[in-house]
């Protein structure tokens, strides 16, 4: 059949019927030529209808028949072979009527009877096919409507062969140039195996599909390639990073990843040879599952190599919880294997102490910073990173656990408890490896609770049995805050001498052995007799402060305690910062010593001197007035050194003592306290209550077996960070109050006197000395009085009393400057708002 006999019978029936058998040859003769055109194209189409379009009359009818042979001939252009393009126009033609270009008497515009009893034998024109298969039953609708044609002005007549045409002849022409699904199917597995082939390249995580799949079969191909794309990117990073240095549990992943992806390659290939798969449909059915799986565990490997194997699993333990079951399912499996790994970070720290090789994934980290002589070391270089704890271990295990490590390090290293050590690790690798299948669980903080009371007990009993850790302590408060007053007094009774010498000059040797006698001679000589703690007193040290040139050793003497380790881990004394809180104190509470002793100095001298006059013979009027005169200036004297009294008793009493029992509370040593004697406190009003809560009685808790007991018990050890922090709290309570503070961010300062209380009450303190030197010149002057009165020299005692006088002038000045800053100093203490501070200004009137 040619091609333009062909396209004649179509046109013919589709023309509108005032268009001429001229005006239709022509037409359909330069259609044909554009056809056979080799540089034919659909955009010339239009210009050739508009054409002839013009030699027919213009009416509704024949537009909408000249836009259907526009929409016919635009189908037939998208054909390139003419043979193919002579099957279209006689598939095309079988399907109008026999009659060929009937003509109807009457047109109608829509439906009636007839035409509803007949439309089911019409069928529309539908378009070729194209390279693109983009051929649907929309488009076909979009060609020409059945209802269109029922309603045309042409009455089609059903084709006499209508009943002998097979749907496969029909869809035939679509897919005349497309790829069979059978194809398709033969090169999919290579794909999914991201191999290239001839028909799917692959290139750079790009698979190419060809343009002459059909668009249905295209989609499936985009669905079911995902499978690939992803086995080839996990491929990669497994053989990237399978030589590379990483940690074991990142290793651990890296296994499990390579182990899933060696079942998907069994999978695929069971899958290919196992003839089960007959339609993409059918592919993508059975693969679906894995494309899920592959999914999750490339999710698990988006920032493989910017995150650490905790934050893996962290990450694997929240997803174990995952509402999906194969996830669910998925994470529970990476997290039990790479748990195993984590497991032995913890074993290897809970039995030995030990942080090798933890690839920065343990939240215990070694701090390599810090450093310091092998006889002053002041803190064990390990440190707890709370960030970094995972959230299937509470906070308080880890911190047990922490402590655990910490402790058996300072055990072994610092106590040389290596008998003690070894034998608590093997006892507890032996409950750890037992409870290893059963990895994080309950029964793994269980043996942690016990382990932790166990060697936080023990550290306790090697603190205080071997190293005298509660006598140190005590020694402390004693000694450097002057808790024993007796040896205070006998130390400076014994170095008053060298003292008062420039501290250029003070021999270092001298102060030793003063020191030492001094000890002898006080209550804390048992310390020295003692063998059992005799190395308790080795510690005290007497130091000169280097103030420069012109200073004496009242200024410069000072106390010191030298602490090694272990105790130096625990106490801070020697520890940088450390020694000069210490020194601080000493130095604040030394001035109330040498006001004292100087007082003390001059009353007894004063004393004499009013006596040795009063044995002089002629007991005359001159005589008693300079006795008069001394003893008033004895009762100034007298309210200063009260003063200086106060003040002491008060820095002594209310401040160090009150916070050393709070810290001896915790550090039990109450325990032998009769429990039937509660703690009481008196009100203002006069009423008593107990103080806190009624403890319970601890023999009653001892007799009993039940684990509540035991628990009690257990909360009573202090491990060594609290035994460090609570001795740093004591330290920083004492610093911190009102009267001692002069950090910026805890300075009180007085309303009245716009300075800080230490600073007001050191300005009083040094008054209080000025006046006892003016004191001290003016014993010396009526001394010298006496001694020429009893040498009958009544010339030189007439001299000596104008100095006399003028002394006590100075006296009196001194002592009315000291009652002024007084004056001031209680205004402040009284407006702070502090009751304490208000009682204690209204002791010092």
């Amino acid at each position: 059949m040619e091609l333009e006999p062909s396209l004649y019978g179509i046109i013919e029936a589709l023309a509108p019927q005032l268009l001429s058998q001229t005006n239709l040859k022509a037409f359909v003769s330069d259609v044909v030529s554009l056809l056979r055109s080799p540089t034919k194209s659909v955009s010339q189409l239009s210009p050739l209808i508009d054409f002839h379009k013009l030699q027919s009359s213009d009416s509704t009818e024949a537009t909408i028949m000249w836009h259907k042979i526009e929409k016919f001939l635009d189908a037939l252009f998208g054909i390139q072979n003419t043979d193919d393009m002579v099957k279209y126009l006689s598939v095309f033609q079988s399907l109008l009527p026999s009659q060929g270009r009937a003509r109807a008497t009457q047109t109608s515009n829509g439906l009636n009877t007839e035409n509803l009893a007949n439309h089911d034998h019409l069928l529309s024109p539908v378009r070729a096919p194209s390279i693109y298969t983009e051929a649907s039953f929309e488009n076909m609708d979009r060609f020409s409507e059945r209802r269109s044609m029922i309603s045309s002005p042409n009455r089609y007549v059903p084709s006499l062969t209508y009943n002998s045409v097979t749907l496969r002849q029909l869809s035939d022409p679509y897919y005349v140039n497309t790829i069979p699904e059978e194809d398709i199917q033969k090169f999919v597995s290579y794909t999914l195996l991201a191999t290239t082939s001839a028909l799917f390249p692959f290139d750079r995580e790009q698979i190419q599909i060809p343009s002459k799949i059909p668009n249905f079969e295209s989609g499936l191909l985009h669905l079911i390639f995902e499978a690939g794309l992803i086995y080839h990117n996990l491929g990669s990073k497994v053989e990237k990073f399978r030589m590379s240095n990483i940690s074991p549990m990142k290793k651990a992943l890296i296994i499990d990843i390579s182990e899933e992806l060696r079942n998907y390659t069994a999978f695929v290939n069971n899958l290919v040879s196992s003839g089960t798969v007959v339609s993409l449909k059918s592919l993508y059915r059975e693969i679906y599952e894995n494309i899920i799986r592959l999914r999750i565990y490339c999710r698990f490997m988006e920032h493989f190599e910017e995150l650490s194997g905790d934050t893996f699993l962290i990450e694997l333990n929240i997803f174990k919880s995952h509402g999906d079951l194969t996830i669910r399912n998925i994470a529970a499996n990476l997290f039990d294997s790479m748990i195993a790994l984590y497991y032995e970070y913890l074993m290897n720290w809970l039995t030995k102490g030990l942080l090798r090789a933890t690839y920065g994934e343990f939240f215990i980290v070694e701090n390599t910073e810090i450093s310091g002589d092998a006889d002053f070391i002041y803190h064990i270089p390990i440190e707890l990173n709370q960030e970094r704890v995972p959230n299937f271990i509470p906070k308080k295990s880890a911190y047990k656990i922490f402590m655990i490590g910490k402790s058996y390090i300072f055990l072994e290293k610092y106590c040389k408890e290596i008998q003690w050590t070894n034998e608590f690790s093997k006892k507890y690798h032996v409950l750890y490896q037992s409870n290893s299948y059963k990895g994080i669980s309950t029964g793994f903080f269980d043996i942690i609770n016990d382990q932790y009371s166990e060697i936080v007990n023990y550290t306790n009993h090697v603190l205080n049995q071997k190293f005298h850790y509660k006598d140190v302590v005590f020694a402390l408060k004693d000694i450097l805050f002057m808790g024993k007053s007796d040896f205070m007094d006998m130390l400076i009774e014994k170095a008053s001498d060298i003292l008062i010498t420039p501290s250029d000059s003070l021999p270092n040797y001298k102060l030793t052995r003063l020191l030492q006698e001094a000890v002898q001679l006080s209550s804390l000589r048992h310390l020295m007799n003692n063998s059992s703690n005799g190395s308790v007193i080795d510690g005290l040290d007497a130091r000169v402060l280097d103030l420069g040139h012109g200073s004496v050793g009242w200024d410069v003497f000072t106390l010191d305690y030298i602490l090694h380790p272990p105790l130096s881990l625990v106490l801070n004394v020697n520890r940088p910062f450390g020694r000069k809180e210490y020194l601080r104190i000493f130095n604040f509470l030394w001035r109330f010593k040498k006001n004292d002793y100087f007082y003390q100095k001059e009353m007894l001298k004063s004393n004499n001197i009013i006596r040795s006059f009063k044995k002089i013979r002629g007991y005359n009027p001159l005589i008693r007035d300079i006795i008069n005169k001394l003893s008033r200036i004895s009762i100034l004297r007298t309210q200063l050194q009260q003063f200086n009294f106060k003040m002491e008793s008060y820095y002594l009493n209310c401040i160090i003592d009150e916070n050393f029992k709070k810290m001896t509370r915790k550090l039990n040593y109450t325990e032998k306290k009769d429990q039937n004697q509660f703690d009481l406190i008196t009100l203002k009003d006069g009423t008593i209550e107990l103080n806190g809560i009624l403890r319970p009685k601890v023999s009653v808790l001892a007799d009993s077996s039940s684990s509540r007991a035991q628990q009690y018990k257990v909360e009573r050890s202090l491990n060594i960070e609290e035994l460090e922090s609570l001795h740093n709290v004591f330290l920083t309570n004492i610093l911190s109050h009102k009267l001692f503070a002069t950090n910026i961010n805890e300075i009180n300062v007085g309303d009245y006197s716009g300075q800080p209380y230490p600073t007001s009450l050191v300005l009083l303190l040094n008054s209080v000395h000025e006046f006892i030197k003016i004191y001290s010149r003016l014993n010396e002057v009526a001394y010298e009085i006496f001694i020429k009165t009893n040498l009958n020299d009544h010339e030189a005692s007439n001299g000596l009393l104008g100095s006399l006088n003028t002394m006590l002038k100075e006296v009196v000045d001194q002592y009315k400057n000291f009652k002024d800053r007084l004056y001031i100093f209680r205004a402040d203490l009284k407006n702070d708002g502090d009751e304490e501070l208000f009682l204690l200004s209204k002791s010092l009137r």
